[in-house]
């Protein structure tokens, strides 16, 4: 085995992070068994965040640039809320 160490608080961390997306839990704690040392820390966690940003930022771009104004718009407050409730009502 890898004799990797990982406490539950940084495992919390990882999966509100991701909201448990499993993309995005494998993607990071794949660079998380990757790194080295045997130890995973809040200093090698939050390199692995911005591994994972820096990685997907040209990809991010892209989505800005496809969406007009006013739906970007929507999507930066939809971000900002962190969910969205969708009520569907029939007339």
């Amino acid at each position: 085995m890898a004799d990797k160490r990982i406490d539950d608080t940084i495992i919390s961390r990882i999966f509100k992070w991701t909201r448990l997306h499993t993309y995005y839990v494998q993607y990071v704690c794949n660079l998380l068994f990757e790194s080295d040392g045997e130890d995973v820390d809040n200093a090698l966690l939050n390199q692995v965040f911005q591994r994972v940003l820096d990685s997907h930022e040209p990809m991010f771009g892209n989505f800005r640039s496809l969406l007009p104004t006013h739906q970007f718009s929507l999507l930066k407050a939809i971000a900002a809320e962190g969910k969205v409730y969708w009520f569907l009502t029939i007339l």
